[in-house]
């Protein structure tokens, strides 16, 4: 798996470019304009990053104790809220909350609302397929699997009494 600090890049750019897509698709569904201007703050960055690097370990937690996928949704969801309360909150406490969901009508206190729940499952569902993939990352360069994956293989081989054959792998000539 990608080292912490990679992941925790990958989630934060991951979310600012779904929210910029995301909020440019509300504002054609919105205004029929086809401007599609989406938006952000660094502060989602952040937000993102680090909740949904939180996220990975409660995945974890949650497959450990073999709680069934729509389950796990279910429990991203409620969290992903509490983390969006939280989160916006405490930068309210600074004037930096970058989000008001004031004119949506099932809002709390205008830093979640509920009218977004069916996208926020959408979302943990993605994230559960990205984490899939994501886990099996191997942090060594490819020269290196390359490598290692022909010395074992042809050592193999040999144990088996076949001799390996001789030519190009991966645009290599061993």
């Amino acid at each position: 798996m990608l080292p912490t600090w990679a992941r925790f890049y990958f989630w934060g750019v991951h979310g600012i470019f779904g929210e910029v897509l995301f909020t440019a698709i509300w504002e054609y569904v919105v205004s029929k304009r086809l401007h599609l201007k989406g938006f952000s703050s660094l502060w989602s960055f952040l937000n993102y990053g680090l909740g949904t690097l939180l996220t990975e370990l409660l995945h974890e937690l949650l497959v450990a104790l073999k709680f069934p996928l729509y389950v796990r949704l279910l429990i991203y969801v409620l969290v992903l809220y509490v983390w969006e309360f939280s989160a916006g909150m405490i930068l309210r406490q600074f004037e930096a909350c970058p989000w008001d969901y004031e004119a949506f009508d099932y809002n709390i206190m205008g830093l979640i609302t509920l009218e977004y729940a069916p996208l926020w499952l959408i979302a943990a569902a993605y994230f559960e397929l990205i984490y899939h993939y994501m886990k099996q990352i191997d942090k060594r360069p490819s020269w290196k699997r390359e490598t290692v994956y022909y010395h074992y293989s042809h050592k193999y081989l040999r144990r088996l009494g076949i001799k390996p054959l001789c030519g190009y792998i991966s645009g290599k000539n061993y």
